[in-house]
């Protein structure tokens, strides 16, 4: 049997299998996005491992029934506003500052602060196409985030989010952690909320508070809570005791 080569069955084969290449990093990125795996890198044909993961992830999320504790739905008390206006306020200055026009900067800072391999939204684009494609719509996304602002109407397709809740515990209402899917110029108007919030929330926040605080540490109140106790078995000291609250059923007491 004779065999017929030439150049361009050489270059035809070069190309099909730089396509084969391609596409299957594509299905192995798609993967592991999928399966959240993202400490081991991409190139190594883990296709296999990606789908046990993901199969894996999604026999944990399935949510057959659900128990609650006392079996009825506790109703919180409305916020008192006057015990709010006797609480910290915030300055002129500070007002003025949380009501400034958003920039383009400020919008293209909040966006770089998304993670790339996030889930996509309801819309399926995340924010890595978001910033790939940003000199194309870069006018679009500043103009609909501004008119968030300027208007304080935001649009439904905008205010459309995904709620799943994902079990820590089989059957257990009490350990189930909700996650929202929102889109992405949802998320950077709220980011360009929250980073402006930032700058002001050590004013009007308790010192007792430490968690969600810039600069602030939760661990600041475990070593206090170590030294106040340090000294509890000492002789001659003032009578003293230490009070454990359960925050799973403060909503049934």
């Amino acid at each position: 049997m004779q065999t017929h080569y030439s150049d361009t069955l050489a270059d035809q084969k070069k190309e099909c299998l730089h396509q084969l290449e391609k596409w299957s990093l594509i299905e192995e990125n798609a993967l592991q996005k999928m399966s959240r795996a993202t400490w081991i890198r991409l190139g190594d044909s883990n296709n296999k491992y990606f789908t046990a993961i993901m199969k894996e992830k999604q026999t944990q999320k399935q949510i057959l029934e659900i128990n609650s504790l006392t079996g009825a739905t506790p109703s919180l008390p409305a916020v008192n506003r006057l015990d709010m206006r006797n609480g910290p306020c915030l300055s002129h200055a500070q007002q003025t500052e949380l009501c400034a026009n958003v920039t383009e900067s400020e919008i293209y800072d909040r966006l770089n602060a998304i993670g790339d391999c996030k889930a996509p939204r309801i819309d399926g684009f995340n924010a890595l196409f978001f910033k790939r494609s940003l000199p194309i719509i870069k006018k679009d996304v500043c103009e609909a985030v501004k008119e968030f602002f300027d208007t304080g109407i935001i649009d439904r397709a905008i205010n459309c989010t995904t709620l799943t809740l994902l079990p820590k515990v089989a059957n257990q209402i009490q350990y189930y952690r909700l996650i929202s899917c929102c889109t992405v110029l949802y998320k950077l108007i709220s980011k360009v909320i929250t980073r402006r919030m930032q700058k002001v929330m050590s004013h009007i926040i308790s010192d007792s508070q430490a968690g969600f605080i810039p600069v602030r540490r939760i661990t600041d109140n475990i070593i206090l809570a170590h030294k106040l106790v340090k000294s509890y078995n000492r002789k001659h000291i003032s009578p003293r005791c230490m009070i454990k609250v359960d925050l799973r059923r403060l909503m049934t007491l």
